[in-house]
C-alpha cells in the first residue's frame, strides 16, 4: 500500500501538464501532437491540470478537454498558416489510478499541409 501511495504522489507531481510535439515531415508538412492531462479525486474534484499558457500546472482547475488542446492547435495553425489540415484526431482517456484518484488525458493530433510558395 505504501508503494502505491508513493507512486501516486510521484505521478501527481510529474503530471498535469500540456505537452506539444511538432515534427516537420519530408514534404514540408508539420505533424503536431498535443497532450493535456489532469488529476481528479472521485473523478470530478480537480487536483491539477495542464495550463497551455504557462509552464506550471493549474492547481484545482478543471481544464482538461479537447477544447484546451484545440486552442493550442489553433495557435500553431495561426503561426504556420497552412493550406489545409488533415488527419485531425482528438481523444480523451479516463484512467483509475487509485480507488479515489483518476487521471484524465486528452490528446489531439493533426498534420498541417503547407501553402505552396513559388
Amino acid at each position: 500500500m505504501l508503494y502505491r501511495t508513493l507512486f501516486a504522489a510521484a505521478a501527481l507531481l510529474a503530471a498535469g501538464c500540456v505537452a506539444v510535439r511538432e515534427n516537420r515531415i519530408a514534404n514540408g508538412s508539420l505533424a503536431v501532437e498535443i497532450h493535456d492531462s489532469g488529476w481528479y479525486v472521485f473523478g470530478f474534484i480537480p487536483i491539477l491540470s495542464g495550463d497551455p499558457d504557462s509552464f506550471w500546472p493549474n492547481w484545482f482547475s478543471d481544464d482538461v478537454s479537447g477544447e484546451t488542446t484545440m486552442k493550442v492547435l489553433d495557435r500553431i495553425v495561426a503561426r504556420e498558416k497552412p493550406k489545409s489540415i488533415c488527419s485531425l484526431v482528438t481523444r480523451e482517456v479516463d484512467e483509475d489510478v487509485l480507488f479515489v484518484i483518476n487521471r484524465v488525458s486528452c490528446h489531439t493530433s493533426a498534420v498541417l499541409i503547407p501553402a505552396k510558395t513559388h
